[in-house]
């Protein structure tokens, strides 16, 4: 059994003159998002083997909030290559992982997470907004159109 987690970043400060798109950081708002999506979460799901995270500043610190515990040791890879990443290039970058990890989580961009998660899953999966996710399970190997939607996580039915 394959388990893939793909969380969106959280709520990003507007788009500025002052810094590039890649050093936005996260707005208050998706600060505190992040924390309630996260205790929502690990109240049901366990810790991923691997976190592969975009290494845009506004995915850096979704995904230190989001993985931050005490007792764990989180194994994160962060990559420039999920910097707006299409579906199929951050599906490539999986399959890099896929075969010596049984859980990955990855923390990107929409549209690529969205459309992503939409190919992978059996039924289709809306798209994702911000601090959303989708978790897919899969019988054997990640393959296209043949993950169990297990859940889609809109935050705002928290």
């Amino acid at each position: 059994m394959k388990t893939l987690l793909l969380l969106r970043h959280s709520k990003s400060e507007e788009i500025s003159f002052i810094k590039s798109d890649f050093e936005r950081n996260l707005s208050e708002q998706g600060l505190l998002t992040i924390q309630k999506v996260k205790k929502y979460y690990f109240s049901k799901y366990p810790f991923p083997d691997l976190i592969l995270s975009s290494s845009a500043n506004r995915t850096k610190q979704t995904t230190e909030l989001f993985f931050d515990f005490m007792d764990v040791v989180p194994n994160i890879v962060y990559l420039n290559e999920l910097y707006h990443a299409s579906a199929s290039e951050v599906l490539d970058i999986i399959n890099k992982y896929v075969a010596k990890h049984n859980f990955i989580a990855v923390v990107g961009h929409n549209m690529g997470l969205s459309e992503l998660a939409n190919l992978l899953s059996k039924k289709g999966c809306s798209e994702l907004p911000t601090t959303g996710y989708a978790l897919i399970e899969f019988k054997n190997g990640v393959e296209l159109h043949q993950g169990d939607l297990f859940e889609i996580l809109n935050p705002k039915s928290l």
